[in-house]
């Protein structure tokens, strides 16, 4: 989610993200301002808020927390 109203929902496969791996997306364009990213993979969530500024690239990475594990 992010400001004006933006909002998109991204699925990909969970086996690669579950076995180790990890599922990369790409939004281009977005206004600056404050996101929010939410992930989640089976029982497995977690999320990021950062901030795009104009004309700047930013790669943000969602570590995914088992509830029972921390």
């Amino acid at each position: 989610t992010g400001p004006n109203g933006f909002e998109r929902t991204l699925k990909t496969g969970i086996c690669r993200v579950l076995n180790g791996g990890f599922a990369k997306e790409t939004l281009d364009l977005l206004d600056p301002g404050e996101y929010t990213v939410r992930a989640t993979a089976g029982k497995r969530s977690g999320q990021e808020t950062f901030t795009i500024e104009r004309d700047r690239t930013k790669q943000v990475t969602v570590k995914l927390r088992c509830p029972a594990h921390g």
